[in-house]
């Protein structure tokens, strides 16, 4: 029976609900709140349900229909705890639904869903204007909270400051100075300074904000934090922002680390620090420790710690994967090995939350030290989770672009760099050289009679070879250099520092090594190879580096026509 057009939509959506990022977001938000949620298909079919302990004793239930582009595609059950948050949980999780269908398959549509999502979550007003057409593309929904005006009442920045800054002459003058000096910041290549300023509202009241500015690409994005009637729990949103805007720059990871850590001391009691603690990749020892207001002798003191059942408040939460709490460090059995470090830090009380990747695999902890016997009350607990959950997507976001780069880099056969990322260094190194009038050389080499192998052999011995190649390369060559592969046979040496004789010498030392190489072809036999090298050098010499890698190409095809299995330099003709 052929499926109704009706169906195939239904089970298009039903296979793209089942979307894992979908659902580690939904599971992200169900935990924030602790919500329970049922997701059913149109057609009745469950999809994903996430419960607690604690959200088995919700009474509340919530259901809501699930439409996308006027089709019926499920439906969401909520099981929540406090009856007058429902509607909004309800809603974010429609919206991030809403999100996830309308998601582009681009990275770059993925990356702004993410932010825009950042965006309208963010506890302040932020504003999002092309810098170069002027246009407000974008307010969240705080901004139109605390100033009132929707997008049609400022579609142009023009438009907003004769709104916000009603008086002609104070927005010629003053708001003109500092629009000035934003732009020269920027030129600068320097963060612009946070500015107190008042803003007119629509209702014509007017509200003292901190306005930030910052720069993304073309576009700058505002964000006012309203002083008008600053609590501790906004401090505490603050806080929170501030770390998630950190994640939407190209800060690195420790930067973002220590940023949360500073940013949670910040924001807690006098007398109380914070660290972020990571385990080595066998996951049972620390290895890095990020604790700027702890002793350094202390932070030393934690590095190759193995975790355990009472290995203070850390290594006990990271070998049990969950959260450890003591109130009083002096009397508590998991620091009983351990007092004298406690006081060495002037610590009397540690609370510890695991950082848990998204596969559930301990990453490291989080912890608050306190100078006196202390009790974490919710909000602490809150923060303390807050903070483990946003240095887990700081690691994880740095361990993906890694793996990106190293994608994009490396030569997926060998691993040695691709001839892009040879060229890119190569370039760099060329310009160095030229700066600090320091000799470069570059030498390429191929595989003689590499074509037979394949012929005789097969390519699965002739990938052996190239990758036993690369392997020896990288052993001789060492920090002398780098070792990238043009393509094919065909590879390539990278050697800063290195004129036209120290080169040569080099490439004579690899020449010979490989020669002695024997890589086995399946069977009993054993492949022998050699490789023929050309060299060439900028020595006192300005030239491009497509030119001095087309001398060593030269070099190289007389190396081939003297037989192979040799070094040929690169000579300018007399």
């Amino acid at each position: 029976m052929t499926p109704s057009l009706d169906t195939l939509c239904h089970s298009q959506f039903d296979c793209r609900l089942d979307n894992p990022t979908l659902l580690k977001a939904i599971t992200n938000l169900c935990e924030a709140t602790d919500s329970g949620l049922l997701l059913h298909s149109a057609n009745g079919t469950e999809i994903f349900r996430f419960s607690s302990l604690r959200t088995r004793q919700a009474q509340h239930q919530v259901t809501s229909i699930l439409v996308h582009h006027l089709e019926r595609i499920g439906t969401v059950k909520l099981n929540v705890i406090d009856p007058d948050k429902a509607d909004a949980i309800m809603m974010c999780v429609k919206q991030i639904i809403e999100s996830s269908l309308d998601q582009d398959v681009t990275s770059e549509n993925n990356e702004n869903h993410h932010f825009r999502d950042i965006l309208n979550a963010a506890p302040i007003a932020i504003s999002y204007i092309n810098g170069q057409t002027r246009n407000v593309e974008f307010i969240n929904p705080m901004f139109q909270e605390v100033f009132g005006y929707s997008l049609d009442d400022i579609p142009t920045m023009d438009d907003w400051l004769e709104r916000a800054y009603p008086d002609e002459s104070f927005r010629n003058n003053i708001i003109a100075s500092r629009s000035q000096k934003i732009a020269d910041y920027r030129t600068l290549g320097l963060p612009v300074p946070d500015i107190r300023t008042h803003v007119v509202c629509r209702d014509g009241s007017t509200r003292q904000v901190l306005q930030r500015v910052r720069w993304l690409g073309e576009h700058r994005v505002t964000s006012y934090m309203d002083l008008s009637a600053l609590s501790e729990t906004e401090n505490r949103m603050q806080t929170r922002y501030g770390m998630l805007e950190m994640l939407l720059t190209n800060a690195t990871l420790d930067e973002v680390l220590i940023s949360i850590v500073r940013r949670i001391e910040n924001n807690i009691n006098t007398g109380s620090r914070c660290s972020v603690l990571l385990l080595d990749k066998t996951h049972t020892s620390f290895e890095k420790s990020y604790a700027p207001s702890l002793p350094k002798n202390y932070n030393d003191a934690i590095i190759g710690v193995q975790i355990g059942l009472g290995v203070g408040s850390c290594g006990t939460a990271a070998y049990l994967g969950k959260r450890v709490i003591v109130e009083d460090i002096m009397t508590n059995e998991y620091w009983r090995d351990f007092t004298a470090l406690a006081q060495l830090a002037g610590v009397q009380s540690c609370w510890s939350q695991p950082i848990l990747n998204s596969a559930g695999d301990v990453l490291g902890t989080f912890a608050i030290y306190n100078d006196t016997p202390s009790s974490p009350n919710n909000d602490d607990i809150d923060l303390i989770g807050f903070a483990a959950r946003l240095a887990a997507i700081a690691i994880e976001n740095r361990s993906t672009q890694l793996d990106l780069e190293n994608w994009a880099f490396s030569d997926h056969l060998t691993g040695l760099v691709n001839r892009r990322r040879f060229f890119e260094l190569a370039e760099r190194s060329l310009v160095e050289s030229y700066q600090q009038h320091i000799p470069m050389s570059v030498v390429i080499l191929d595989v003689d009679r590499f074509k037979k192998i394949n012929d005789q052999f097969g390519h699965i011995v002739g990938d052996n070879v190239l990758k036993a190649l690369a392997k020896c390369s990288k052993h001789v060559i060492g920090n002398q250099g780098v070792v990238g592969r043009l393509g094919g046979e065909e590879f390539t040496i990278l050697l800063p520092e290195s004129n036209l004789l120290q080169a040569t010498s080099i490439a004579e030392s690899l020449r010979q090594e490989l020669a002695k190489l024997s890589t086995p072809d399946g069977s009993e036999d054993i492949v022998k190879f050699t490789v023929s090298c050309g060299v060439s050098s900028n020595d006192d010499l300005e030239i491009s580096l497509d030119e001095l890698v087309s001398r060593a190409d030269h070099a190289l095809y007389q190396a081939k026509r003297n037989g192979r299995n040799c070094v040929i330099a690169y000579q300018q003709p007399e």
